[in-house]
């Protein structure tokens, strides 16, 4: 639609991209077109390891709820 022109995109916070990124993707997506979904992934993609918020570490609501705020008796 050229909302807005090429050199005045926004800026990237690590930089430009790798330009071997680009085929190498698209690479990945045939190969798994054609041998089904996730057959070919990165590294990072590893299976079974997914991130769960420690539940014991969570923060106490004292900004959120009152039945949070400490109270001190002096």
């Amino acid at each position: 639609m050229d909302l807005t022109p090429a050199e005045a995109g926004q800026m990237r916070l690590f930089g430009d991209s790798d330009p071997r990124h680009k085929p190498l993707m698209l690479a990945v997506d045939h190969l798994n077109r054609q041998h089904g979904m996730q057959k070919v992934r990165l590294a990072a993609q590893t299976p079974g390891r997914v991130w769960k918020m420690k539940q014991a570490f969570r923060s106490p609501h004292y900004t959120t709820r009152f039945k949070d705020i400490i109270n001190v008796h002096i």
